[in-house]
C-alpha cells in the first residue's frame, strides 16, 4: 500500500470507524502500523519514530498542527504509507495553510503530502441510513420514528447512533416533521453537538446564530436563496463554522441540520431570532402572495412565526397587504389540516385566522367537533344545512348535479350522529330540515334528490358496524352507476370490505369511475382504486376531499385484510402525496406499510407496535365502520384471545397464519356459495386459497406440495408463512433422509431471507417460530370435539363407525399436538385454538 491516503468527508461519517477497521485488518494480517491521534500528546515524537516497515494512520489530520503536519509530510517522503482522515466540515486552515508552503517549497521530496490519494466517504444512502437504525436500536422504535431519526442524521451514521439514545430520552417530535425537543447542557456530551457547541463559543456571532436556526426550520435550499433569506453575511460565517451542509439526496442544496440548531438555541438571542423568523417569514409570503404555494413545512412555518402587526424595518403591514392576505389563506389552511389530524395545536393556531371568509364552513363543524364534542359540530353542520335548504341553487346545475357542499353535509351528518351516539341504524337516524327540503322535489330535481339519498345510504352504512345483507344490492348499484365518482368508489370500497371480511375477494371493476381499466398481471384492483383516488384527488372539488381521504384509509384496510401487501403499499404511499397535508398522510401511510411487512414477516410484536402508531395518526374524521375495523385489528394485534367471535372469523385468522399459530386456522368451507357471494358475485380470496394449499399440504404430510406452497406464497410475498412451508417439507425431509431435498429447502430458504430483508431488514427465518406443528386432521378434530362434549370412546366409535383402538389413536394424536395433558382439557385447549 505505497503512498499517501486521505479519507475525507464530513464529521460522524464513519472516517474514524473506518481508520480502525483498516487497522484491525493490518494487525490480522500481521501488518505492523501506527495508529496516531491530532489530539495525542506525542503525536509528533511517535511519527518521527515510525519505522519504514510500519503503515502509519493518522486521524484528524485537519486538527494537526503545522510541525505534525510537516512530521508527516517527511515520512511520506521516506517512502512510508499513510492514510490519515481529513474531516470537510470547516476549513482546516492549518492544514491548507502547511500544504500550500510545502506545495511551493523548492525541495522535491517536500511535497509527498500534497501528491496523495483521496477517496471520500459520501453521506449514506437514505435506505442504508433506515438499516443502520432498525439494527442499532436498543429500545425498538416504529418505523415513523426511525425515518425520523434517519432523516436528521443528514447520512452520517454517528450522528445516527447519537440520535438514537436522543429518541430513547424522548427528545425526538414528529408534528409531521421530525425536531429535536428538550435538549439541554446535559446532552452536549454526546458527539454529535461538539461541532455546534465550538462554533457557537468561539466563531458566531447572535445574528448568525439566529439564521442557523431559522434556516433549520426550512426546507434546503441553494446557497443564493438561503443568502436571500437569512443575508450573506450571515451565510459565509456559517460556511467558515462548517454548519451549513449540502444535502446529501440533493446536491446543490444547503441546510442547517437540526442536530446542530438544538445546540445553538441555548446560546441564541430569542428576539434575535423571532427577528430573523419574521423577516424570512416575510420573504416566503411573497412567493406564497404570487400564487405559489409553499411546501407544507414552510407554510406551517409561515402560520406560525409570521405577525401582521410586527415591524421589521418599517411599520406594520396592513390587513389587506398582500403579506398579510397570503397569510391568512395560509393559517386557515393550516388549521384545516391541524383540524383533521386532531393536533392540540389547533386551538392555539385557531386564534390566528383572520376571519370567517377565511375559514371553510367544514373545517368550522370539525374543528367545534375537536373542540367541543360531536353534539357542537351537529349544531354548526345544522346551520349550513338550514342555509342548503333556504338558499335557491341554480337550476342548470341542480338538472344535472347536486352542489358538491350537500354530498358533504351528508357525509359529515352521519359521521357525527354516530359519535354522538344518536342511533345506528337506518330507521332511528332523524332526518334534519334540509333532508325535508329536498324530499319534497320533484322531476329533474327529483333524479337528484335520489342521487343524495343513494349517497346518504352509503354514507349511513359506512357508519355502522352490521352486515350490508338487504342494502347490498343497493350499494352495489351505487358503485355502478351513481354520478359522483367519488361516492361510487366508497359504494365499491364498502362491498371490498364486507367481502374481505367473509373471506371473499369482490372483482367487478367499477364502470362509474372515469378512465378505470382492468388491471395488468402485475397490478391488482387495489392498486387501481390507489390510482382512481389520486386522480380524483387532483381533480375533484375541494368538498370531496374528506371523501377521498377516507377512501385512501379503506384501500390501506383492504391491501392488509386481502394480503397484497407491498404493490397495493407503494401505490397507498403515491396516493397520500395528492392530498392537502400530505406530510400527515404519509405518517399513518407509513405506520400501515410496515405493520404489512411486519405482519408478511411474522413479526406481530412489531406489527402491534406500528398499529398503535397508525392509530394515532389516522385522520379524525373517518366513518365508522373503518374505526371500527382499525381498533378490532389492533385488539388482535395487542392480544388475540380478547377479540370477539364474530370478527375472528374469516380475515382475522390470517394474522394468526402470519404468526405461525397454524392450529389455530380454520378456512371458511365454501366461501364463494354463500347469498351475499351469489348476489354481489365474489370469489375466495387468494391468499386464502394460498394458506389452503399449505395448510392442506401440512396435515397430508405432502412435502413437494409444501414446497409448491411455498413458492406461491413468496410470490405473494408472504415470506414468513412460505418459511414454514419450507421449515415444514424440510423436517419430512430430514425424517426421510432425503439429504438432497434438504439442501434444496435450506437453499430457499437462504434465498427467501434475502428477497424479505431488502423490506424488513431485521427478517430471519431463524428467529421465526419453530415449525408450527402438524395440524389436527379432519378425522382428529371429529374424535376431539367429541371427546370434549363428554363421550367415551366406545361412543365415540359407535358414532364414528370405527374400532375404539383407532378412536384411541386419534385421541392420542389430537392431544399431543393440542399439548392437552388430561382429556378434561381437550375442551379448553380446542377452544384457545380456534377450533370450537
Amino acid at each position: 500500500m505505497p503512498g499517501t491516503i486521505l479519507l475525507s468527508g464530513p464529521s460522524k461519517s464513519g472516517k474514524t470507524h473506518t481508520l480502525f477497521e483498516l487497522a484491525d485488518l493490518l494487525r490480522d494480517r500481521g501488518t505492523e502500523h501506527l495508529l496516531v491521534r491530532h489530539g495525542d500528546a506525542d503525536a509528533r515524537s511517535r511519527i518521527e519514530r515510525a519505522e519504514p516497515s510500519q503503515v502509519l494512520l493518522f486521524d484528524g489530520i485537519e486538527r494537526a498542527s503545522g510541525e505534525i503536519l510537516r512530521a508527516l509530510n517527511q515520512k511520506a517522503a521516506e517512502g512510508i504509507s499513510c492514510v490519515c482522515t481529513l474531516s470537510t466540515d470547516r476549513e482546516a486552515q492549518t492544514y491548507h495553510d502547511v500544504l500550500l508552503q510545502l506545495a511551493l517549497d523548492p525541495q522535491p521530496e517536500a511535497a509527498s503530502l500534497v501528491q496523495v490519494r483521496s477517496f471520500r466517504i459520501s453521506p449514506l444512502a437514505r435506505d442504508d441510513a433506515r438499516r443502520i437504525a432498525l439494527l442499532e436500536q436498543e429500545t425498538p422504535f416504529d418505523s415513523v420514528m426511525v425515518a425520523a431519526v434517519t432523516e436528521l442524521s443528514w447520512g452520517r451514521p454517528g450522528w445516527l447512533i447519537d440520535l438514537l439514545h436522543l429518541a430513547e430520552s424522548g427528545k425526538i417530535r414528529i408534528d409531521p416533521h421530525p425536531r429535536l425537543t428538550g435538549v439541554d447542557i446535559g446532552d452536549l456530551h454526546l458527539p454529535v453537538f461538539h461541532e455546534a457547541s465550538r462554533a457557537a463559543e468561539s466563531a458566531l456571532t447572535p445574528s448568525s446564530i439566529a439564521a442557523a436556526i431559522v434556516l433549520s426550520e426550512l426546507d434546503q435550499r441553494t446557497i443564493n436563496g438561503a443568502s436571500d433569506l437569512v443575508g450573506a453575511r450571515d451565510i459565509s460565517a456559517l460556511q467558515e463554522a462548517g454548519l451549513l451542509v449540502e444535502c446529501p439526496q440533493d446536491a446543490g442544496m444547503v441546510g442547517v441540520p437540526e442536530v446542530y440548531a438544538a445546540v445553538l438555541r441555548l446560546h441564541a438571542d430569542p428576539e434575535r431570532v423571532r427577528e430573523a423568523q419574521h423577516a424570512a417569514a416575510e420573504r416566503l409570503l411573497a412567493q406564497e402572495a404570487l400564487g405559489i404555494p409553499l411546501p407544507d413545512r414552510e407554510a406551517a412555518y409561515c402560520a406560525w412565526v409570521f405577525d401582521p402587526q410586527r415591524a421589521v424595518g418599517h411599520a406594520p403591514h396592513s390587513p389587506g397587504s398582500p403579506a398579510s392576505r397570503a397569510h391568512g389563506r395560509l393559517v386557515s389552511k393550516v388549521v384545516s389540516e391541524l383540524v383533521w389530524f386532531g393536533h392540540p395545536e389547533t386551538r392555539d393556531l385557531l386564534l390566528r385566522v383572520p376571519g370567517p371568509e377565511s375559514f371553510g364552513e367544514f373545517s368550522r363543524v370539525q374543528a367545534a367537533t375537536i373542540l367541543s364534542g360531536p353534539a357542537e359540530g351537529l349544531r354548526v353542520l345544522h346551520t349550513l344545512s338550514d342555509d342548503a335548504s333556504r338558499s335557491p341553487a341554480d337550476e342548470t346545475t341542480l338538472a344535472v348535479e347536486a352542489p358538491p357542499r350537500e354530498y358533504m353535509i351528508e357525509f359529515l351528518r352521519h359521521q357525527l350522529l354516530t359519535q354522538a351516539d344518536v342511533g345506528h341504524g337506518a330507521a332511528s337516524r332523524p332526518h334534519s330540515r334540509f333532508d325535508q327540503a329536498r324530499r319534497s322535489t320533484t322531476g329533474t330535481r327529483g333524479t337528484v334528490t335520489r342521487d343524495l339519498d343513494r349517497a346518504a345510504l352509503v354514507f349511513r352504512r359506512w357508519n355502522d358496524v352490521a352486515p350490508l345483507e338487504a342494502d347490498a344490492a343497493e350499494v352495489l348499484a351505487a358503485s355502478r352507476t351513481h354520478p359522483v365518482p367519488e361516492v361510487a368508489l366508497l359504494a365499491e370500497q364498502l362491498l371490498v370490505l364486507e367481502s374481505i371480511r367473509r373471506g371473499l375477494q369482490f372483482g367487478d371493476p367499477v364502470s362509474a369511475i372515469p378512465s378505470a381499466r382492468l388491471p395488468s398481471a402485475e397490478e391488482s384492483e387495489s392498486s387501481l382504486r390507489c390510482e382512481r383516488i389520486s386522480a380524483l384527488a387532483l381533480d375533484s372539488r375541494s368538498e370531496f376531499q374528506d371523501l377521498l381521504t377516507s377512501a385512501a384509509v379503506a384501500e390501506g384496510l383492504i391491501a392488509l385484510l386481502s394480503a397484497t401487501n407491498l404493490s397495493d403499499s407503494d401505490a397507498l404511499q403515491r396516493t397520500a402525496q395528492h392530498f392537502p397535508g400530505t406530510a400527515f398522510h404519509e405518517l399513518w401511510v407509513q405506520h400501515l406499510t410496515t405493520a404489512m411487512i411486519s405482519l408478511a414477516a411474522g413479526n406481530t410484536a412489531r406489527a402491534a407496535q406500528e398499529w398503535t402508531g397508525l392509530e394515532s395518526r389516522l385522520p379524525r374524521f373517518l366513518p365508522a365502520r373503518l374505526q371500527r375495523i382499525v381498533a378490532t385489528i389492533g385488539q388482535e394485534l395487542r392480544d388475540p384471545t380478547k377479540t370477539p367471535d364474530e370478527f375472528r372469523e374469516p380475515t382475522h385468522q390470517l394474522l394468526d397464519y402470519f404468526r405461525g399459530a397454524l392450529d389455530t386456522v380454520r378456512i371458511p368451507p365454501h366461501l364463494a356459495t354463500s347469498q351475499f357471494a351469489r348476489d354481489i358475485g365474489t370469489s375466495p380470496l387468494p391468499v386464502f386459497c394460498l394458506a389452503e394449499a399449505h395448510l392442506d399440504a401440512l396435515e397430508t404430510q405432502n412435502p413437494v406440495a409444501l414446497m409448491r406452497a411455498a413458492e406461491g406464497l413468496q410470490e405473494h410475498n408472504l415470506w414468513a408463512p412460505s418459511a414454514y412451508a419450507l421449515q415444514a417439507a424440510r423436517t419430512i425431509f430430514l425424517r426421510r433422509r432425503a439429504s438432497g431435498s434438504v439442501s434444496r429447502c435450506n437453499e430457499r430458504l437462504r434465498d427467501l431471507e434475502s428477497v424479505a430483508r431488502r423490506h424488513a431488514p431485521w427478517f430471519s427465518t431463524a428467529s421465526l417460530a419453530s415449525t408450527p406443528r402438524s395440524r389436527l386432521t379432519r378425522r382428529e378434530v371429529d374424535v376431539a370435539m367429541l371427546g370434549a362434549a363428554g363421550l367415551s370412546n366406545r361412543e365415540i366409535a359407535e358414532r364414528l363407525d370405527c374400532s375404539v383402538r383407532t378412536i384411541e389413536s386419534h385421541l392420542a394424536s389430537a392431544r399431543a399436538k393440542l399439548g392437552a395433558a388430561e382429556r378434561s382439557q381437550l375442551s379448553e385447549r380446542m377452544r384457545e385454538l380456534g377450533y370450537l
